[in-house]
């Protein structure tokens, strides 16, 4: 019997052989998959796009399999959602965004595991282990450590000099909104200037036509191996917009875009009102560059 005969003639039989709650997520998942939906699960809730569940089976269900966060794709089907739900592990219409690591669940269930690198946690947009290592002196230890995929980020510069800057919400730092130059990752087997002219595209509405490397940074280098690849892009067309800015269900909390002469952006860094290292970086970079050509 296949597994989607098997799921069809459960469904059929009784509602009762499936615990309420997995029910209710499931059509909840099903009345939202006009697109892709991002699903947050905590030890109080699940977050289905923008609604709120109570926690059930299947929050607690995926939680021991140390599942964070899943996208469902649009058009998922009962049979896809189940699947997942029972199985936990990922399909084609079910991605798994956030997860604990195993190494971490055997460390808590059996004290220990194997090798000198503890995988703690997993997700698409950056990795955290602890690392055992010796210093040059000698002593042991353990490091902390985050990778990441690329980052590439750049300084669009407008056809009359300025600088096309972001305002973006950022929920860890003390100014809470950040005026940025458009950056995101690397996307796999994607090509650096490729991604360059795409962020400006879904940060700013911008179009870049000429593309400049500026350097590469890491900017973390005590607890990360992450890249900033930073460029500057020649911009052939800017119209400023204030909605369908950056990737909401990512995270990118957009306001407004706007385009600040060179002067008044270098001003900014000076008073504090930029904090963003790419940022800070990238623009005193495209000072140098700038202001050989006049």
């Amino acid at each position: 019997m296949s597994f989607s005969f098997a799921v069809s003639k459960i469904l059929s039989a009784s509602s009762k052989l499936l615990p309420a709650s997995l029910g209710v997520a499931i059509t909840a998942l099903q009345e939202a998959r006009v697109a892709d939906t991002r699903v947050c699960l905590t030890g109080e809730a699940l977050y289905i796009g923008d609604r709120t569940l109570e926690p059930g089976f299947l929050t607690r269900h995926l939680l021991k399999g140390g599942i964070l966060d899943v996208t469902v794709k649009r058009g998922a089907s009962w049979v896809d959602l189940l699947r997942f739900a029972v199985t936990r592990q990922p399909n084609p219409s079910v991605s798994i965004n956030m997860q604990i690591s195993p190494d971490v669940i055997n460390l808590i269930r059996h004290g220990g595991w194997l090798g000198d690198i503890l995988a703690v946690f997993r997700s698409n947009w950056a990795d955290l282990s602890v690392r055992h290592c010796q210093t040059l002196s000698g002593v042991h230890i353990h490091q902390i450590v985050i990778d990441t995929d690329p980052i590439i980020g750049v300084v669009p510069v407008t056809e009359d000099g300025k600088i096309i800057l972001t305002q973006i919400y950022r929920r860890l730092t003390d100014h809470k909104w950040s005026w940025e130059i458009p950056k995101g990752y690397l996307d796999p087997k994607e090509d650096y200037v490729v991604c360059a002219r795409r962020e400006v595209m879904e940060e700013t509405g911008a179009e870049v036509g000429e593309v400049t490397p500026l350097i590469r940074i890491y900017p973390s280098n005590g607890i990360s191996r992450q890249q900033f690849h930073l460029y500057l892009g020649r911009v052939t067309r800017f119209q400023p917009r204030t909605s369908n800015l950056g990737e909401p269900d990512e995270g990118e909390d957009i306001a407004k875009t706007e385009a600040f002469n060179l002067e008044d952006a270098i001003e900014m860094i000076c008073s504090g009102q930029i904090t963003d290292a790419s940022t800070v970086v990238g623009i005193l970079l495209a000072q140098q560059i700038l202001s050989r050509k006049k």
